[in-house]
């Protein structure tokens, strides 16, 4: 069994925007329960249904995680797809 999944999350992404404060919600992946790697910000999908599947998952991760990813403090890239 894996150690690796990925949950949405906000991440300060603040250190990337000259200090000034800008958070980002982003699918952050874990290995061993350490953030490895996060998504670029965006959001798309084939159906306006499945739109709106994607954002209630992401509410519920976020209520679950309310506590924002810091960017510059962690290990995490960018992953582009």
């Amino acid at each position: 069994m894996s150690d690796m999944y990925w949950n949405n999350r906000i991440v300060d992404m603040t250190d990337s925007n000259y200090g000034d404060p800008w958070f980002e919600v982003r699918e952050v992946w874990y290995e061993g329960g350490k953030p490895t790697a996060h998504s670029n910000a965006c959001l798309g999908s084939e159906s306006p249904e499945q739109v709106i599947a994607i954002l209630q998952r992401m509410i519920d991760d976020i209520r679950k995680n309310p506590e924002p990813v810091k960017f510059a403090d962690t290990e995490i890239k960018d992953v582009e797809f």
